[in-house]
């Protein structure tokens, strides 16, 4: 009887390690695509493409 109780725990708790690893390989890979689908949405320039910055003349402009 204790050797049937064993099988059965251990099974359970292979089962149970792979329905771990499976949920957080799926979790790991939804947050991979929400950065990706975060990450297309930006401009491509990283915010360079503007001049309303501080230094509104540029930095080739010495007379400022």
């Amino acid at each position: 009887m204790c050797g049937v109780a064993y099988n059965v725990l251990t099974l359970f708790t292979i089962t149970t390690v792979i329905c771990l690893h499976y949920y957080v390989l799926i979790q790991l890979v939804s947050l991979i695509n929400q950065i990706i689908t975060k990450a297309s949405t930006k401009d491509n320039n990283w915010g360079w493409g503007n001049n309303e910055t501080n230094n509104a003349g540029g930095w080739g402009n010495v007379g400022n």
